[in-house]
C-alpha cells in the first residue's frame, strides 16, 4: 500500500513537472532561424517567394538575381548531364 502511494505520488510530480515544458514545446510561438523568420512570419509568403532574396545573410545577401531574375520551373524530374532538356533540374 505504501509503495502504491509513493508511486503514485513520484508520477504525479513527474507528470507535473514536464507539462509546463510541453506546454512550451507545442505552443504556438514562431519559433525560426533569421531567415524564416524575415519572410515567413508576413501575410501570404508562400505567394511571395521572391521577399525570400531580401532576406539573404552572408555572401549572397547583395546579389540581385533572386529579386529580379527570371523565375525557372522544373516540370520534369528526369536528370540527363550530357542533355539536359527544358524543365530538368540542370
Amino acid at each position: 500500500m505504501a509503495s502504491t502511494v509513493t508511486l503514485s505520488l513520484i508520477l504525479s510530480l513527474l507528470v507535473s513537472s514536464i507539462s509546463p515544458l510541453l506546454a512550451d514545446y507545442y505552443s504556438n510561438k514562431k519559433v525560426m532561424n533569421v531567415i524564416d523568420s524575415c519572410w515567413r512570419g508576413k501575410a501570404y509568403w508562400s505567394a511571395n517567394n521572391r521577399a525570400l532574396a531580401d532576406c539573404a545573410v552572408g555572401l549572397g545577401k547583395n546579389a540581385i538575381g533572386g529579386k529580379k531574375g527570371a523565375t525557372y520551373v522544373v516540370t520534369n524530374p528526369s536528370d540527363d548531364p550530357a542533355n539536359p532538356k527544358l524543365g530538368t533540374l540542370r
